[in-house]
């Protein structure tokens, strides 16, 4: 989704689709899902749609219980599953872009539902303290337990075909009749 700051900064925040191939704002329930295990890329493009440079900028991406970090720039938080990019400046009317890769948990650690959805949250905050939040959802699909299936013993083999007696009835026809197709070519 997209979050505007005071007409000077407009926070765009993606996910990454990994049907498509492109980044979009959110995946809903009838998106393409995650699974335990996976990477997952986050878009954050900043643009400063003021008349003035923008400086000293902390860029702040919260993720969710389901993933932790995995690559991109900035400074990882472990403890608050945050990263944190401090952002110099940027000038009027231009953008910066960063992506930010996690990795979905494993299913042990994931909640126990078969599927899961988390909010990924994006914050930034300039020097003099104004703030922006953009956020996107992704969703998680759990593989389950594995079901072992039981195969029946077959005890007798049961019979097939015709009995024996049967077919040696019939094979003096089958060679007369041989004989004769052979006989008018």
């Amino acid at each position: 989704g997209e979050t505007s700051l005071s007409n000077k900064i407009l926070l765009s925040k993606k996910v990454y689709n990994p049907e498509t191939e492109t980044f979009v704002d959110n995946l809903g329930t009838n998106d393409p899902r995650y699974r335990p295990g996976d990477t997952i890329k986050f878009q954050i493009t900043i643009t400063n749609t003021s008349n003035t440079s923008l400086s000293k900028l902390i860029l702040t991406e919260t993720l969710p219980d389901t993933a932790i970090f995995h690559d991109g720039p900035g400074t990882y938080n472990k403890t608050n599953n945050t990263v944190s990019i401090n952002i110099p400046s940027i000038s009027s009317g231009k953008s910066q872009i960063y992506t930010i890769i996690a990795k979905i948990l494993d299913e042990n650690s994931l909640p126990k539902e078969k599927n899961t959805c988390s909010n990924n949250q994006v914050e930034i905050k300039t020097e003099k303290g104004d703030n922006a939040h953009a956020a996107s959802q992704f969703c998680i699909e759990q593989t389950g337990t594995i079901i072992k299936q039981q195969v029946a013993q077959v005890k007798n083999t049961p019979k097939t075909g015709p009995e024996l007696f049967l077919t040696l009835l019939l094979a003096p026809s089958f060679l007369a009749g041989f004989y004769l197709r052979k006989k008018m070519l």
